[in-house]
């Protein structure tokens, strides 16, 4: 999950692509969905610009984890 990813590090679009095994137009979509939500940001609009969490993300990123756990137990 990318979202997942980003807690870890900032990423670029390429190297999210690489670590998720997922097409680059894909990548490219989604992290424009999490833009728009104000969940990730980047510094610099440029090629090859690193995508992070943005501090209203992180200041709610206990919700976001109680939500992943319920989804999860879901799934068993």
């Amino acid at each position: 999950m990318m979202v997942v990813l980003l807690r870890k590090r900032p990423f670029n679009a390429h190297q999210l692509c690489k670590e998720l095994g997922v097409d680059y137009r894909t990548i490219l979509h989604h992290i424009k969905v999490l833009v728009d939500n104000q969940f990730i940001t980047c510094e610099e609009k440029r090629y090859g610009e690193m995508y992070f969490l943005t501090e209203f993300f992180e200041s709610q990123i206990a919700e976001f984890d109680d939500i992943v756990n319920k989804l999860g137990n879901n799934n068993k």
